[in-house]
């Protein structure tokens, strides 16, 4: 916000200087006040948009695998949500057959 108020001309260039100074003074480059008391609020129309989507058969898990090229857990990660997210959303590959249902084939004679 300093930098926009800087730009829009509505401080000056020794304010800004000043500005500057003294968050490198204080060290707020780095941890600002309060950060380790107010929990970081968790984005909730995202995953609200996931298991939409997810739900509805729109997407699966796989497609956004294989379109994005990223993984569940990446996901999970970048939105915050847990990492079981995925889990119910996960679809085992249906077997068609196995080797018990397949029928031998007689040698003709």
């Amino acid at each position: 916000m300093e930098y926009r108020a800087y730009k829009l001309g509505l401080m000056t260039y020794q304010e800004n200087r000043y500005f500057f100074g003294q968050l490198n003074k204080k060290g707020y480059r780095t941890f600002e006040p309060l950060d380790d008391q107010l929990p970081p609020i968790r984005p909730g129309r995202v995953k609200s948009l996931l298991q939409l989507i997810l739900d509805k058969y729109i997407v699966s898990v796989s497609d956004l695998e294989s379109e994005f090229h990223i993984t569940p857990v990446f996901l999970a990660n970048l939105f915050g949500l847990d990492k079981s997210f995925f889990d119910r959303y996960m679809q085992s590959k249906k077997r068609y057959f196995d080797a018990a249902q397949v029928i031998p084939i007689r040698k003709a004679d």
